[in-house]
């Protein structure tokens, strides 16, 4: 129904139309779900690029990590509280990407 969070499985399943390359943003992937969900993402081949945010890098070291194995994922530093941060990673994923297909928020 509408208003409720797709499913990990609903994430895997393939668009209508073919398979299309997906440029995605995880916001609060530095552990827990967010860090499960770009786990996820990045296990699809589908997936061309990956934006995830944290906010602390010392509980991102997972992520970062992944980061540094798989160059699909751009790891950013974001405070959902500071707008001037928001902005920054808004910028940072424009000049790279025209679309995004999924947004996360955990």
């Amino acid at each position: 129904t509408m208003g409720e969070p797709e499913s990990m499985a609903t994430l895997s399943s393939p668009p209508s139309g073919g398979e299309e390359a997906q440029q995605a943003l995880v916001v609060g992937a530095s552990r827990g779900i967010g860090l499960g969900f770009v786990q996820h993402l990045l296990a699809s081949d589908r997936t061309e690029t990956l934006y995830a945010t944290y906010r602390r890098p010392e509980t991102a070291q997972a992520l970062l990590a992944l980061a540094q194995a798989d160059p699909r994922l751009v790891p950013l530093v974001v405070d959902v509280a500071d707008e001037a941060a928001i902005a920054a990673a808004v910028d940072q994923i424009q000049t790279r990407t025209a679309r995004l297909h999924r947004v996360v928020y955990c």
